[in-house]
């Protein structure tokens, strides 16, 4: 799940509250880069099978609006997730009678997501030649 919030200190334009239309589009962006994209194993994320899964949550707060919010939200998300370790457990019996116990990482290493690809958000742009004359073809 991911979670974006469009910080009043990142740009005037943004107001605390409800999420804005801005908050909504980079949370769709998030999640068609990593979650449609089967950019994470969701898989490794099974305890017991039909029983109990990880639920991750990655929440991007905006701090300062430049432009390329998209790309740093992207960059952050992506960088959040690769430091994330999920704690191992130890499973005490089997089927619907399957009780979990998450240990501690002293005894036990945590382990990191299993990513299929690494999501890349780049933006491109496109500039006129100077003195707007003709050599090549991007209009003018």
């Amino acid at each position: 799940l991911f979670f974006v919030e469009l910080s009043p200190m990142a740009s005037p334009a943004y107001e605390p509250g409800r999420p804005s239309d801005s908050a909504v589009e980079l949370v769709r962006l998030l999640e068609r880069a990593f979650r449609k994209a089967q950019a994470v194993d969701v898989e490794a994320l099974c305890i017991v099978a039909g029983k109990r899964v990880w639920s991750i949550r990655c929440d991007v707060t905006l701090l300062d609006d430049r432009g390329n919010a998209a790309d740093a939200a992207c960059t952050a998300a992506l960088g959040a997730l690769l430091h994330f370790r999920l704690p191992a457990v130890s499973i005490v019996g089997s089927g619907s009678e399957a009780a979990v116990k998450v240990l501690p990482p002293e005894q036990a290493e945590p382990t990191k997501l299993v990513f299929h690809h690494m999501p890349v958000s780049t933006t491109l742009g496109l500039f006129r030649p100077a003195g707007g004359g003709g050599g090549g073809g991007g209009g003018g």
